[in-house]
């Protein structure tokens, strides 16, 4: 559908359900259009890895009865649908969703939105202008969304958003003007997040203008919350994950006939997103604390269901305004290059440095306490942070300036972390050191321990050519957040972070850059990242890029990670390795010796990563599997390009191999207990001196692993039986420790082609394959067709021909009928009718080529 006016249609059916179709519609314009069911002008459903495009169109007056007044669409099972260009929506009706309904689900389904406008759209139930629901691990990317003058009878007066089930949405601008719900909660924009399934959301840019939620007189619902925004969810927020950052929120003129003019929060965790950051600076954007009217920002501390289950009186008793939260007691301290030690502190009166009598002797203060850096400061001894209640915050000064200030961490120098700190804003220098393992600049060391870092740097002093220990090192446990970091331009001996749990805790590093980082020597593996995990822990590492790290003569060029518990769990999301290298593993390196999971999921990306003297160029996985072990690497969406495994010249028996991904299985455990899924690995361009130019596998359990499931699917990738290079896949059917002991001349005698253990022949004309899609070339109903070169075109003719092929005639009798769809695909144009008596068959089997 290309440069086209619709004037009229109705319901237009649209299904793209293979992986290989590319559906577009390209600068058409729709109007008048009207339905009874879903979708006014477009019924769209994409699925099973396939792409629609809808570009620079424009959907007016457009009506459905049921849901997505001018669109309704579907996305499922890995397909991708984008909107590019500009988009508009203009006086369209609809029930849920005035304009669209979008439902997208499924591991690796997309939905990319760079502009769309929603004008006078109404709709009979929910969300004015758009409806969406993001579940079951899919991602939704807008840049941009507008709504003004729409309407829900109930909420979300613009957009009506959820995202559950590990669902992931990010909105980078959203401005909603002069929009209502006339029977619910958030006029401008509704808002549901399933927090209790690590459901991700987040909007950056919200301006939220003369939005209105009135109330239902008639109904016993609460209605009337949330001019601006209605918030809510169910489960906890982290507060550490900064995933709800509202600070950019512009808010005027908003109206609700309850509470919340501008915007109302009804979510368990609510006090502690308050109390994040400095003076509430995550929820309230352009409110400004003693001049705005406190009901602008109102909320409650319980979930979705229970706010709907409270009285009247409930709710008033329990609410608060949100400035409660955060205007609590406070100390405050400042700092400053030109201070001095002797004075007290104070903004007129600044200290040098860190180590003042006034700042450490009070450091641990019951109230809320506060250093300000105006430029630069240092800490030479220990500061002792153990306050458990409310973090210790260092950060910039003045408040309103983006500007880093700088902490110059001494030889001698460190934070020592028992409780609870925050860092903002802040550059820290190391001076050079010696080799000093358990003398790092930020030191954790404890189940108790909470330590947010948020928008800092890490350099070395300038002129230094080395440093000798840890910048963060997180020990025993504890629940910690790093974000937005940038570690650049660092050789040091040790690592730049470093975890070694042994009791119960996680991290979680997101939106942060570690570029040029070289671990020195051969005592310590991994270049940036060093995480060990013996007990129930969480290592999250989202949104985050590794370029140019090195591990010298060791594991794990960007990371290298041990994982010694069955309920540990290691997950990148999203997360480049760029011109990483190692001895082995160099974009990153992980041993499970005790159980456990490592999961990579949603974009990420190793190129140009190269194991320079070992194996596994981007990724080296190491698997012990004992008796009980629940050990699992599970990849669901990752490219591995352009990586190369060298052989070593030290070592030329058991190095060289597995260009993109090394896997060595210590253990006799095969599938399915042994959960090792690379369904969603897509290998291009790699290269190793010995074998495996992408995978190279070592298990005892190789032939079972590749014969698994379909054709190798938990094996292969994208790799392709019938275009891909078969040394692409190679491995050898023993144990790793048995494989490091072997002569270089048996290996390469001895391994295998993976493919070889799924690629069975087919025996001729046992399976009778049918082609027929709108607008290709069709198989050909005739005499012997049947094979995957020549299909037949009909499911009635091929099954009429395996009884002729066969037994000799149409209508004798065979046992079990196999028919095959073509890897092209078949359209069905109209029922078939299939039956004993008639087909000639107890069974008809009906399956892919």
């Amino acid at each position: 559908m290309e440069n086209q006016i619709y004037d009229g249609i109705s319901n237009r059916q649209i299904n793209v359900l293979y992986p290989t179709e590319i559906y577009i519609i390209n600068n058409c314009t729709f109007s008048n259009c009207f339905a009874t069911g879903n979708g006014g002008a477009l019924n769209i459903k994409v699925s099973n890895g396939a792409s629609i495009n809808i570009i620079d169109c424009t959907f007016t007056n457009c009506t459905s009865e049921a849901n997505g007044g001018a669109i309704l669409l579907y996305i499922s099972a890995g397909s991708i649908s984008t909107f590019e260009g500009f988009i508009k929506f203009k006086n369209c009706t609809g029930n849920v969703g005035g304009a669209s309904q979008i439902i997208i689900s499924g591991i690796n389904s997309k939905l990319i939105i760079n502009q769309i406008q929603f004008e006078d759209c109404y709709s009979s139930s929910i969300g004015g202008g758009l409806y969406l629901l993001s579940n079951l691990q899919s991602h939704v990317y807008i840049e941009q969304l507008s709504f003004s003058n729409c309407s829900s009878l109930s909420s979300g007066g613009g957009t009506h958003i959820i995202s559950e089930s590990k669902g992931f949405i990010q909105i980078n601008q959203m401005t909603v003007e002069d929009c209502q719900c006339i029977k619910g909660n958030g006029g401008g924009i509704y808002v549901s997040i399933d927090f209790s399934t690590s459901s991700e959301f987040k909007m950056i840019n919200i301006s939220l203008f003369r939005c209105r939620a009135q109330t239902d007189t008639s109904s016993t619902s609460h209605t009337g919350y949330g001019g601006g925004i209605f918030l809510t969810g169910n489960g906890d927020y982290d507060s550490l994950s900064k995933m709800l950052d509202f600070s950019k929120m512009k808010i005027s003129g908003n109206i609700a006939n309850n509470y919340g003019q501008s915007l109302y929060v009804a979510m368990t965790k609510v006090k502690e997103w308050c109390k994040a950051g400095t003076a509430g600076e995550y929820v309230k954007g352009n409110y400004s604390d003693g001049i705005s009217n406190q009901n602008e920002l109102q909320g409650i501390p319980v979930d979705s269901a229970t706010f709907n289950s409270l009285s009247s009186s409930q709710i008033n008793q329990q609410q608060k305004y949100l400035i409660d939260y955060w205007n609590v007691i406070k100390i405050e301290y400042f700092a400053k290059s030109t201070g001095n030690d002797a004075q007290q502190c104070t903004s007129l009166n600044p200290c040098k440095t860190l180590d003042a009598s006034v700042i450490i002797s009070n450091i641990n203060n019951i109230n809320a306490y506060f250093v300000y850096i105006y430029d630069s400061t240092s800490i030479t001894n220990t500061a002792v942070i153990s306050q458990a209640v409310m973090p210790r915050t260092f950060r910039n000064y003045p408040l309103d300036n983006t500007q880093l200030s700088s902490i110059l961490i001494r030889s001698t120098g460190r934070f020592n972390i028992t409780g609870k700190v925050r860092f903002q804003l802040i550059n820290f220098i190391m001076e050079s050191t010696e080799l000093q393992k358990k003398l790092p600049g930020i030191y954790g060391l404890s189940q108790l321990a909470e330590i947010d870092i948020e928008d800092c740097q890490f350099h070395m002093q300038d002129n230094e050519s080395q440093i000798g220990k840890c910048f963060i090192y997180l020990e025993k446990g504890g629940n910690h957040a790093i974000s937005y970091l940038i570690a650049k331009d660092i050789s040091s001996e040790e690592n730049s972070i470093k975890i070694d749990f042994s009791q119960s805790g996680s991290i979680r590093i997101a939106d942060s850059q570690f570029e040029n980082i070289t671990k020195i020597g051969n005592k310590i593996d991994g270049g940036a990242l060093s995480a060990i995990l013996e007990s129930s822990n969480i290592l999250n590492i989202k949104d985050c890029k590794f370029a140019t790290c090195k591990a010298q003569d060791t594991f794990g060029g960007a990371i290298y990670a041990q994982i010694s518990n069955s309920n540990a769990q290691i997950t990148l999301t999203r997360t480049q390795f760029l011109q990483c290298y190692a001895q082995s593993g160099g974009g990153l390196s992980v041993i499970s010796d005790e159980g456990g999971s490592f999961i990579i999921e949603n974009s990420c990306i190793f190129k140009e990563c190269n194991a320079n003297a070992g194996n596994g160029g981007g990724i080296y996985i190491n698997l012990e599997y004992g008796l009980n072990d629940q050990t699992s690497f599970v990849i669901r969406d990752a490219l591995i390009q352009d990586c190369q495994a060298v052989i070593s010249t030290s070592n030329l028996k058991s190095t060289g191999f597995g260009g993109g991904i090394f896997i060595g299985v210590n253990g006799t455990r095969g599938p399915p207990s042994m959960l090792l899924d690379l369904k969603g690995m897509k290998i291009y361009n790699n290269s190793a001196t010995q074998g495996g130019q992408s995978l190279y596998a070592v298990m005892n359990k190789l032939k079972d692993w590749c014969e698994y499931g379909l054709l190798g699917e938990y094996v292969k990738g994208n790799y392709s039986d019938t275009d891909s290079n078969e040394n692409d896949l190679q491995g050898y059917p023993n144990l790793l420790i048995i494989f490091k002991a072997l002569t270089q001349q048996h290996i390469l005698s001895n391994q295998v082609t993976l493919e070889d253990y799924w690629r069975v022949p087919t025996p001729s004309y046992s399976i009778w394959h049918i082609y027929q899609r709108f607008g290709q070339q069709n198989g050909t109903d005739a005499l012997n067709c049947g094979e995957t070169i020549t299909p037949c075109k009909t499911f009635e003719y091929a099954i009429q021909q395996i009884s002729l092929n066969k037994g000799g005639q149409q209508t004798v009798f065979i046992e079990e009928k196999n028919i095959g769809i073509s890897q092209y695909g078949y359209d069905l144009t109209s029922p078939i009718k299939l039956g004993k008596s008639f087909s000639y068959t107890n069974i008809i089997k009906i399956m892919k080529q």
